[in-house]
């Protein structure tokens, strides 16, 4: 189990701060609480995972913060080669 912050992003603040802004893809995503604090602090993230429920509360998430400009939320199962190359098309 990763320990949690007071963001809930994990160990990402340890080792991202220091990071320039640019694009992510967090496959897997969850809830969105990785891609939120990178949307937070400047970046363009797409977040995938196979739940709806948990891509909808991300994109909840983003919403409320003021952030969905900057994170897209994708239901998909990686797994399935449709699917990645709808998040390679997403990349572009």
């Amino acid at each position: 189990m990763i320990a949690r912050n007071r963001s809930g992003a994990g160990r990402l603040p340890e080792l991202a701060a220091g990071w320039t802004p640019g694009t992510a893809l967090d496959i897997g995503c969850g809830e969105g609480d990785d891609a939120l604090w990178l949307a937070a602090r400047g970046w363009e993230v797409t977040g995938v995972d196979l739940s709806p429920t948990a891509v909808g509360r991300l994109r909840d998430g983003a919403r409320r913060a003021g952030l969905d400009g900057r994170v897209r939320a994708l239901v998909l199962d990686v797994t399935d080669d449709a699917s990645a190359a709808a998040v390679r098309a997403a990349l572009q």
